[in-house]
């Protein structure tokens, strides 16, 4: 494999309820960014060669749908195959040949480590917060390729990565919209049954990444109360100094880390607190900022070290 290639692949065991189970891991060496189809061409040169196809797979770890797609076909021989889903702690069968294992069965997955951090990023609408979940994770992986971060976008926004990668920003701006689904509007019931999905989700990526970002959306709602008993820390960005007030008392029981005053120019100004980092900072603007300040990178890597010891 030479040096360039950007994606690397291993065999490793994972305890599950079956026993230990072979697992083929998938990481990213350059996850700042894009990989292309192109690497199709040169995926079978990378498959390891102690990878046994007598036994089942479970594929681990995140990347497009295309790509597991891939190395599902690679992997065919094998009795059967499963992916694993983070959300779920599981992982899905989608391929067998196995009397015991049917397509949609799923395989729990067990880890036995310190839970990650947690960050609710909350703050109200047009503020800049999925702009800056996206930033602040590909500035994390930049200053530490070995840490694990995911965001769980915990809104009915219709918004996910993509929407920042796209470079044709209407048919972003037309995909996000037509993936909008108001829950809020679809009645209490529906509102706590979509909150609790996301706690649960939480609880169980804590388990398997370093950090988690949530994006928690724009409205103060009690109904979200379940999805702060699963967080340790929570950031606030708001474009209204007057909302700040209201999301710190949201937050309570939780570590304060950061609060932003979001500006739409180029700005960064250190503002004197000693309970947490404030700044007022910009810009955050869709398809153009993938970065964040040095200054909130290490009050995000210092909050997680604490949770580590």
């Amino acid at each position: 494999m030479t040096r360039e290639f950007p994606l690397q692949l291993d065999v490793i065991q994972l305890e599950t309820e079956l026993g230990s189970c072979q697992t083929l891991a998938i990481t990213f060496t350059q996850p700042q960014d894009l990989i292309k189809p192109i690497i199709l061409s040169q995926l079978k040169s990378i498959i390891p060669e102690d990878l046994d196809f007598n036994q089942g797979v479970i594929l681990y770890g995140a990347s497009p749908n295309w790509l597991y797609g891939y190395l599902v076909k690679c992997c065919r021989n094998a009795p059967w195959i499963a992916c694993y889903d983070v959300r779920t702690q599981k992982a899905v069968v989608v391929k067998s040949n196995f009397q015991t294992l049917a397509v949609g069965d799923t395989i729990s997955v067990i880890f036995n480590r310190t839970p990650g951090m947690a960050i609710l990023i909350g703050g109200p609408p047009d503020s800049g917060k999925s702009v800056f979940s996206y930033a602040l994770r590909r500035s994390l992986f930049e200053k530490d390729k070995k840490l694990k971060v995911f965001i769980q976008r915990a809104n009915w926004d219709g918004e996910g990565n993509w929407v920042e990668e796209m470079s044709d920003r209407q048919v972003a701006k037309r995909l996000k919209d037509d993936n909008t689904v108001p829950v809020h509007k679809l009645g209490k019931e529906m509102m706590n049954s979509y909150f609790g999905y996301h706690a649960k989700a939480i609880k169980n990526i804590r388990d398997v990444m370093d950090i988690v970002l949530v994006d928690i959306g724009g409205m103060v709602q009690e109904e979200k109360k379940p999805i702060l008993e699963q967080c340790s820390h929570y950031v606030i960005i708001s474009r209204c100094q007057e909302e700040v007030g209201k999301w710190h008392d949201f937050c309570r029981g939780l570590n304060p880390a950061i609060v932003i005053h979001s500006v739409l120019e180029e700005k960064l100004v250190r503002l004197e607190n000693e309970d947490y980092l404030e700044v007022v900072a910009g810009r955050w603007i869709t398809g153009e900022t993938v970065r964040v300040p040095d200054i909130i990178v290490e009050k995000v890597l210092s909050c997680c070290r604490g949770v580590r010891e």
